[in-house]
């Protein structure tokens, strides 16, 4: 068993690592390369030809030699980052095509897998081949991990805002940033929300039957002069109240919230939003679509 753990454990460590090496690519411009082929009179759409994909890694010196450049483009093969566009070829520098299995996120500079297929999966798992069942099993391991099984409802977590920022626009205050301290199980990082996030929270998932059913803290009152709401005193209060609305969620994200409000509430403390902290090799412990 413990052997069996080692393994998965260096199957996610060389994953990890790969896609990191593939969203670095995409910073250097990748997607230049990506664009519509004909081959053999057929079209492909998104595609990028083995040689000229080895040529750019040693341009831009990922690679120091045409070898070099082959590996890699193997290694996005062996760990389902990309596959020739029509049949199992392993990647050569020719003008064979192959395409990425998912897309690069611009916005907060991270790769999207591609979502599976479940009538797909089903299909392999009853009728497919040994090679095919080979696959899958790699697949979804992959997908475990990057899904980590935990109940985000059941698991000792924590929201925490440890402190706030001013944040300026021309030398003039312009919002409150609250950094925010999250911990699931094992797992934390570290989130900055408006109080405009708050208020569009509360408004989605808090329903007037279930505050009144639940006796749900409500948000802390807003100062009615504006000119007054980067006052130290009254920042240090609206801290304490937001922590006691998150402390409420906390306690009741089990019986009180339907299942879209856990979904919108988990995204709200997610870190996929700019200037949010994680580690490099952070793997988000549970998934939205379960809820």
């Amino acid at each position: 068993m413990e052997e069996r753990k080692n393994e998965v454990r260096d199957f996610v460590e060389r994953h990890l690592q790969t896609r990191e090496c593939l969203e670095t690519l995409f910073r250097l411009g990748l997607d230049d390369l990506i664009g519509d082929r004909r081959y053999n009179l057929k079209k492909h759409k998104e595609v990028i030809v083995g040689e000229e994909f080895v040529r750019w890694l040693i341009d831009k010196d990922q690679a120091k030699t045409m070898e070099e450049a082959v590996e890699i483009g193997q290694r996005f093969i062996d760990y389902d980052f990309m596959c020739h566009v029509q049949s199992e070829q392993p990647f050569k520098n020719t003008s064979l095509l192959y395409r990425f299995k998912g897309g690069f996120d611009a916005g907060d500079n991270t790769w999207r897998p591609m979502a599976t297929d479940d009538a797909e999966d089903e299909y392999v798992k009853n009728q497919g081949t040994e090679k095919e069942l080979t696959e899958f099993s790699t697949r979804r391991k992959v997908q475990s991990v990057f899904a980590k099984t935990i109940d985000p409802l059941t698991c000792e977590k924590s929201f925490v805002i440890s402190s706030y920022d001013i944040v300026y626009n021309n030398d003039l205050p312009s919002y409150v940033a609250w950094k925010i301290d999250v911990v699931f199980d094992d797992f934390q990082w570290t989130i900055f929300r408006r109080w405009k996030q708050f208020v569009t929270l509360d408004g989605s998932i808090m329903s007037r039957s279930s505050k009144k059913k639940y006796q749900l803290e409500p948000l802390p009152p807003v100062r009615r002069n504006p000119l007054d709401k980067f006052d130290v005193d009254f920042l240090d209060n609206r801290m304490t109240g937001l922590n006691i609305y998150l402390r409420c969620i906390k306690d009741n994200l089990g019986n009180a919230f339907s299942d879209g409000a856990v979904k919108k509430f988990l995204k709200f403390i997610a870190p996929i939003q700019h200037g949010d902290i994680k580690s490099p090799n952070f793997v988000l412990p549970f998934k939205f679509v379960d809820y």
